[in-house]
């Protein structure tokens, strides 16, 4: 069990030295425009409201970054990830704030006390896109993270335990965190859309039924619940999560059930088939193998053991070049999906299931 720091002075010490710890490694400063998950945005113009963003690497084009600042009952941190030197803004990954004054616990970040007395930062799972999540979903996806902590003369709840404040893998963790909370939340995000747009349809049949149960035991066992060490900016590439947000809308305004996990994008059943779709954002070499070696490798392991077709869809912003475009149509997928943006949407082409 685990003790949820609520002194005030003493929060305050532990973020003062968290941040000591962030400035030292993070040490190239660039003004910067930062979007928020609510879709608002702070203007770079507005020093007092959006400080500099620091980055761990200036040399990468995958670097972490970091943009912090202290206001009169909170000491922000904001988690992302960019290039330096763009003039691209930036989009905040996971905001992990520290109360100051008064105790709360409305900021998202805490600072939890082991029995040995080590000190651990912590989240509560509070995480938006355009509106606040719920909690629950995201702390059944964080399971594998979450502990019992509690406030004295309070019942004890769920807290994210990200890692140790005065570890050597600090830094590494907390970023790691920030990548899959992006992922987590853009998940939450896109099953409330989904059950917002879903419409009324006919019962399934008991062979659905058994194949949404294997395809749903499938999806499960591939949630990628275990720690990443390793982050990048492309992990957590917003584009990609707008195009299977909008994807999962145009398939669930069918009536049908969508599911995703960490490793598959998209999957729904349809009759006695199981629709996959992988979505890729470019259509580089590495893109279009690693995109039809995750649907092979999918379908495989759905169509194992179970009696049912598996359909591979690529989703692709256009159509490959030669020789990669009549090798994927004829070899790997069922179908050849293309997309690109209309007044603000983006439009699907050769999309039909069933």
């Amino acid at each position: 069990m685990y003790s949820i720091i609520t002194d005030v002075v003493r929060v305050e010490a532990l973020a003062i030295e968290l941040a000591k710890k962030l400035e030292a490694s993070f040490t190239h400063r660039e003004q910067r425009k930062v979007n928020w998950p609510r879709g608002k945005s702070r203007d770079n113009q507005r020093a007092q409201e959006t400080p500099e963003v620091r980055f761990q690497r200036p040399g990468s084009s995958s670097a972490r970054a970091w943009s912090p600042n202290r206001e009169e009952f909170k000491f922000r941190n904001f988690l992302m990830f960019g290039e330096p030197g763009s003039p691209d803004s930036m989009n905040i990954a996971i905001q992990v704030n520290f109360p100051l004054g008064v105790f709360h616990m409305n900021n998202g970040g805490v600072f939890l006390e082991g029995e040995k007395g080590e000190i651990w930062i912590g989240h509560t799972g509070k995480m938006t896109r355009v509106t606040q999540l719920p909690r629950a979903p995201i702390l059944e996806r964080f399971g594998d993270m979450t502990a019992q902590a509690h406030v004295e003369g309070k019942k004890a709840r769920d807290i994210i335990r990200i890692t140790k404040l005065r570890s050597s893998n600090t830094i590494s963790e907390l970023w790691a965190f920030a990548s899959r909370a992006r992922e987590v939340a853009d998940a939450v995000h896109r099953e409330r859309v989904l059950q917002a747009g879903s419409v009324a349809v006919k019962p399934p049949t008991n062979r659905e039924v058994a194949i949404l149960g294997k395809l749903r035991k499938y999806l499960k066992e591939h949630s990628g619940r275990g720690s990443r060490k390793a982050v990048a900016a492309g992990e957590v590439d917003v584009q990609h999560g707008a195009i299977v947000d909008a994807l999962a809308l145009r398939l669930g305004r069918g009536g049908l059930e969508v599911k995703n996990s960490r490793a598959v994008d998209l999957a729904v059943v349809v009759g006695r088939a199981v629709e996959l779709f992988e979505v890729k954002t470019s259509v580089d070499t590495q893109s279009l193998y690693t995109s039809v070696g995750q649907l092979i490798i999918h379908s495989a392991a759905l169509s194992r053991d179970g009696n049912f077709e598996v359909r591979r869809n690529l989703v692709l912003p256009k159509i490959p070049p030669r020789p990669f475009d009549e090798i994927i149509r004829e070899e790997v997928v069922t179908r050849l999906i293309t997309y690109r943006k209309v007044k603000g949407e983006f439009v699907f082409e050769g999309l039909s299931v069933g």
